[in-house]
């Protein structure tokens, strides 16, 4: 059989000697308890002590009404010793530890007014942060931190004093600091730049605003004494600036989905001969107008590619309008494009430099012209129109496509802006000639859905070209309603307002899609909204519908969605 293992416990004995007055005898008295407990606790005070120790270069006890100090930890002088507070060790230690610019407030910790004036009772303290050189001869921060306390065997007010290294967190805190400072000073920034941006945007919208109701106002006037001729001039010029007004909102429109990141590329076959074409008549008759002589020269190649028409147009219509605007009278602009061949037969650079004799820019302001809402001093003046987006809207669209952009200027000599663009080659093929898609509605019965009137009027008269028997509702109940109560297939198209009240088109589309009849499921219903948010769009898309058109309605996109849907059906 197998004893266990005796166990010994530390105990703490006391024997105390008496003796008996009657007896005579001496008597002693053995009192034994065991102090396991207490070595412990002793033991774990010992351990907390040196981790806190460890946290400190320098641990010392200043007692001010002996003028001495008592070293528990230094690395300067013996631990456990007593010292006179003596200012030539205090010199010492400041000319060869302390940075310069750190030794007026140290010295003036120990100054005896200071320690007094500070140190009161137990609890007060004195806290600076101050840099010390360590032993790889660099200046590091360092907390010094004097605390009063009451000594229990005397009474009597001391001070303990702690050095520690702070130089991490000192830093962490610096940088940021920094970080919130730039942070701020960023933002700032960028507020001026927006308050700057819709001061101008404000003049810009207001100018065509003035244009389209001053002169709406004049050919009223006009067409009361039948003047047709300047009534046809005035809604002429209204469709300019109504374009022109739509482009600057158009432009603050896409700069806010290319900051939210809703930056999405449509690629398809295309021709540059055609859509340079395009911007030329534009062009051309924009520089006419400023008597500015514009010239397009164009490189012997050509191919078909693959890539995103529309957004393309843009770049190219911002850097040669920038050219027609900031040019003066009389004054020429030139536009030269070209492909150049790569190693990959399937690969071209499309390479356009556009050339003026304008105003120019400032060296200063060509390093900031692709920024948001940034905007040249030259350009505020009454002659110029834009929003002042349309660089950092053509940048941002370049990068997407892996082009590059590069900007050459002088103020007062004009500006050279070179774009190089690589596209794949499309196949060539037979051009197949464009629908024009005339009466594709004829004999179609069309539900509009619409609450504004003037804007119901104008997609009546728009729907009608098309051939359509168009019947109206106001609101989403109302779509509903009318749909329940015809016979199958009695509508052959619906046009779905978004936003309307008592319930929007995005509900009524859920609501037809849900219904039992059999043309529920299959009628084409196409969203008209002046939101042209990516988000909407898609939203219209899982609601069910069958295309988008935004407002204001181009009569050529409405003809061709139109048709679009139409075939599919």
């Amino acid at each position: 059989m197998r004893t266990a293992e005796p166990e010994y416990e530390t105990c703490h004995i006391r024997v105390l000697l008496s003796k008996s007055p009657e007896m005579g005898e001496e008597n002693a008295i053995i009192l034994s308890n065991s102090v396991k407990e207490k070595l412990k606790s002793e033991c774990e005070r010992d351990e907390l002590l040196n981790e806190i120790l460890h946290l400190y270069e320098y641990v010392l006890v200043l007692d001010m009404s002996e003028n001495r100090y008592y070293t528990i930890k230094s690395s300067y002088e013996s631990n456990g010793e007593c010292y006179l507070m003596d200012d030539k060790k205090l010199e010492s230690f400041l000319t060869h530890y302390v940075h310069p610019e750190d030794r007026r407030a140290y010295r003036e910790c120990f100054e005896d007014t200071v320690l007094r004036k500070h140190i009161q009772k137990p609890g007060d303290k004195i806290r600076i942060i101050f840099r010390k050189l360590d032993d790889d001869n660099k200046y590091r921060y360092h907390e010094l931190v004097i605390y009063g306390y009451r000594d229990i065997y005397s009474d009597q007010l001391k001070c303990i004093m702690t050095i520690c290294n702070v130089d991490d967190m000192k830093r962490a805190q610096q940088e940021q600091k920094k970080q919130t400072e730039q942070a701020l000073q960023e933002a700032q920034k960028a507020n001026q730049a927006k308050s700057h941006f819709l001061c101008n945007v404000s003049h810009d919208i207001r100018t065509p605003l003035n244009t389209i109701i001053g002169l709406t106002e004049l050919s009223i006037e006009k067409f009361k004494d039948e003047d047709t001729v300047y009534v046809e001039q005035g809604l002429k010029k209204i469709q300019v600036a109504s374009h022109h007004l739509l482009g600057l909102v158009n432009d603050i429109l896409d700069m806010g989905k290319i900051e939210n990141g809703n930056l999405d590329l449509i690629p398809r076959e295309m021709s540059m001969v055609e859509l340079m074409n395009n911007i030329d008549v534009i062009m051309t008759e924009n520089a006419r107008g400023k008597q500015i002589q514009y010239e397009h020269i164009l490189g012997a190649d050509e191919y078909l590619i693959w890539g995103d028409e529309m957004k393309l147009q843009q770049i190219i219509m911002n850097i040669v309008g920038n050219a027609v605007k900031y040019t003066q009278l009389e004054g020429k602009v030139t536009v030269k494009d070209s492909f150049i061949k790569t190693a990959d037969s399937n690969k071209v650079w499309y390479i356009l430099r556009c050339m003026d004799n304008g105003i120019g820019m400032t060296k200063e302001f060509v390093k900031h012209i692709f920024e948001p809402y940034e905007r040249g001093e030259e350009s505020t003046n009454h002659f110029v129109e834009g929003s002042g987006l349309g660089m950092a809207i053509s940048k941002k669209l370049l990068d997407a496509m892996n082009g590059t952009i590069q900007i050459e200027s002088e103020l007062g000599e004009g500006t050279l802006v070179t774009i190089r663009i690589p596209f794949q080659v499309a196949e060539k093929k037979e051009q197949i000639p464009q629908k024009e898609h005339k009466d594709i509605l004829l004999g179609k019965r069309v539900l509009l859905a619409e609450d504004n009137l003037l804007n119901m009027e104008i997609a009546i008269a728009f729907l009608k070209d098309l051939g359509a028997e168009v019947e109206v509702a106001v609101n989403g109940t109302d779509v509903i309603r009318k749909f329940q109560e015809t016979e199958l297939g009695y509508y052959h198209l619906i046009f779905m307002d978004i936003r309307m009240p008592e319930m929007d088109g995005i509900e009524a589309t859920r609501k037809i899609r849900k219904m039992s009849r059999s043309d529920a499921k299959n009628i084409p219903i196409i969203a008209m909204t002046a939101n042209v948010f990516a988000e909407e769009i898609e939203e219209c898309k899982r609601a069910g519908m069958n295309g988008h058109i935004c407002k204001p309605i181009d009569r050529k996109k409405l003809r061709e969605i139109t048709a679009m849907v139409m075939e599919k059906e």
